[in-house]
Formats: C-alpha cells, sequence, structure tokens
C-alpha cells in the first residue's frame, strides 16, 4: 500500500535549508501512490479488463455468426438486411477480436478500434431504427472507449 512520507520543504525556490527561509519551514506528506509504476500498473490493468471484455464478447459474437445461429438468422431476415452480410460481419469480429489481444503493429490496433466503433455505431443505429434493445451495442461501445482511451495512455509511456 501507499505510506506517506514527511519531507522538509522550504518557501524560497530552490532552497531547502531552514536558516535560508528565516527560520519558517513547512513539513508536507507526499503521497507514493502518485509514482509512475503505480498509475502505469492500474492502465495496464484497466486497459486489459476492458480489451478483454470487448474481444470475449466479439469472440462469442463471431462464433453466432459464423456458425449461422438459427436465432439470428431470423433476426437478420426480419430488419430487412442480407444474409450475406452475417458471414462478413463475423469474420469482421473475429479479426478485431485477435488483433485487439494480439502484441500487433499499432496501425492494426487502430483499424480494429475503428472496425468496431462503426460496428457498435451502426449496431445502435439498427436497433433504435427497428425498435429493439440498444443499450448492449451502446455499453459495448462505452467499454471500447475506455479500452482505447487506455491503450492510448500506455502507448505514451516511455519505458
Amino acid at each position: 500500500m501507499c505510506k506517506p512520507k514527511e519531507r522538509k520543504i522550504s518557501f524560497l525556490v530552490g532552497s531547502s535549508f531552514l536558516e535560508e527561509t528565516n527560520g519558517v519551514s513547512g513539513s508536507v506528506s507526499v503521497e507514493l501512490c502518485t509514482s509512475k509504476s503505480y498509475t502505469m500498473k492500474r492502465d495496464r490493468i484497466i486497459y486489459w479488463i476492458a480489451t478483454g471484455l470487448v474481444s470475449a464478447a466479439m469472440l462469442l459474437s463471431a462464433f453466432m455468426y459464423l456458425s449461422k445461429n438459427e436465432e439470428l438468422m431470423k433476426s437478420f431476415q426480419s430488419i430487412g438486411l442480407p444474409v450475406y452480410l452475417v458471414m462478413l460481419l463475423g469474420i469482421a469480429k473475429l479479426i478485431g477480436a485477435l488483433l485487439l489481444i494480439a502484441p500487433v503493429a499499432r496501425r492494426f490496433k487502430e483499424w480494429a478500434y475503428a472496425g468496431f466503433l462503426f460496428t457498435f455505431g451502426g449496431a445502435i443505429w439498427t436497433h433504435v431504427a427497428t425498435s429493439t434493445p440498444w443499450v448492449a451495442p451502446l455499453l459495448f461501445l462505452i467499454v471500447l472507449g475506455v479500452s482505447y482511451i487506455f491503450w492510448n495512455r500506455m502507448k505514451r509511456v516511455v519505458y
């Protein structure tokens, strides 16, 4: 856990001697929790949880699409979407989920994030237009946003 550290400071910039400040000194409690390593660890944990949730959901969804789940096929036909779109979306979801969790070049991850942004955005739009439940795609869009934000934070860290 984080332990406070006592540190003497002076009120003159760049000075740490008591006599240079005319006898006035202060004691400040500094939290070690704000250290870079703690923040990096926290960011990595949040990133992997969010990315794992999105990837797991997309892998399961890809399995349903590629196995042509009967209920899924009926819902596609009922809203008037072509059946060939099921296979296309299934392959795209599978590739995107693998790219999010695999150690690949940044450009590929950016494309995966963009693809899922369009997928979730399209799903929300389609569900709203057809008066079907739209909350799940919205929640996954938010989790995708969290994953993207923390991926960018980790990219900026210099090791």
